[in-house]
C-alpha cells in the first residue's frame, strides 16, 4: 500500500507539467508533502481540519483557523470539505504561479466567503478580521484600528453599492494602492506555508530523502520577486507585488 501511494503515475505527472506551472521535481515535492499533511492515506484527500494545521503551524502566536478556512474554500469549489490532489496543484498553481489576473480573482473567491460572485461588506470585514488575528502582521498595521472604517474605505473605492463585483474588484486592486496591501497581505499569508517550506529545505514541497540533504534554502531573493531558477512568483517571504506584477504584464 506505501509504495502505491508514495508515487504518482507518470501519466499524473505528465498531466500536471501539461495543467500547471510547476515542475516535475516540485511535483514530486508537493505530492510527498500532501501525502504527509492528510491522515487517512487510503482516501488520498486533504479535509479542511488538516488544512487549518498546515496554517495553525506556520502562525502558532495567532488564531488561522478562520483565514484557513477561507483559503481552503478556493480549493473545495465543490464545497465537499476535502480536496484530492489534482485540485490542490490547480488552484495553487494560481495562487503561487498564476499571472496578475488570475491571482486577483482567486483573491475575489476568497473574500466571496458565500459564493455569490459578489463581495459584501460583512465578508470583507470577516476576510480583514481573519488577517489580523493571525497576528502576523501581513497588513503593516493596516487592520488594528477601527475594522469598519477600513470596510468602509474600500467600498467608497471599489463599489458605488454595498456590493463589489469581479470588474470593480480587479480595478480598484489595480489603482489603490492601500487596498493593493490588503490583497498583498493576504496573498502573502496563504501562500506562507510554502514560503517557510522553501526557505528551510529548498523546496514548497517535501523533498525526496536522496535530495534533502543537499538541498539549501534559497535566501538571496529578499526581494519577494521572481525566482527565475523555478519560473515561480513566490518570492522567499511568499508575497504578491500588484504594483510590479501589472508593470511586468504591460511590457
Amino acid at each position: 500500500m506505501g509504495n502505491k501511494t508514495s508515487t504518482l503515475k507518470p501519466e499524473i505527472i505528465n498531466d500536471l507539467e501539461q495543467q500547471t506551472q510547476f515542475t516535475r521535481e516540485e511535483i514530486g515535492d508537493l505530492y510527498r508533502q500532501f501525502l504527509h499533511d492528510c491522515k487517512d492515506k487510503s482516501k488520498m484527500h486533504m479535509t479542511v481540519d488538516e488544512f487549518k494545521k498546515m496554517y495553525s503551524e506556520i502562525f502558532p502566536n495567532g488564531d488561522a483557523e478562520k483565514f484557513a478556512e477561507h483559503v481552503f474554500r478556493t480549493f473545495d469549489q465543490s464545497g465537499k470539505g476535502h480536496i484530492n490532489f489534482r485540485q490542490f496543484m490547480l488552484t495553487l498553481n494560481i495562487q503561487l504561479k498564476g499571472s496578475l489576473k488570475q491571482k486577483l480573482l482567486w483573491l475575489f473567491d476568497m473574500y466571496d466567503i458565500h459564493r455569490t460572485q459578489y463581495i459584501t461588506k460583512d465578508e470583507v470585514k470577516q476576510m480583514i478580521t481573519s488577517l489580523t488575528n493571525l497576528r502576523a502582521n501581513v497588513l503593516h498595521g493596516i487592520g488594528e484600528g477601527n475594522v469598519d472604517d477600513l470596510v468602509e474605505y474600500i467600498f467608497e473605492r471599489a463599489s458605488s453599492s454595498d456590493k463589489i463585483r469581479r470588474e470593480n474588484f480587479i480595478q480598484t486592486a489595480i489603482e489603490s494602492r492601500t487596498i493593493q496591501m490588503i490583497l498583498e497581505g493576504a496573498a502573502k499569508a496563504a501562500n506562507n506555508p510554502y514560503a517557510v517550506r522553501r526557505d528551510r529545505s529548498g523546496s514548497i514541497g517535501r523533498p525526496s530523502r536522496s535530495r534533502s540533504g543537499s538541498l539549501k534554502s534559497n535566501t538571496s531573493d529578499d526581494s519577494g520577486g521572481n525566482d527565475s531558477r523555478r519560473g515561480s512568483l513566490i518570492g522567499r517571504r511568499g508575497s504578491l507585488d500588484i504594483q510590479r506584477e501589472r508593470a511586468n504584464s504591460l511590457r
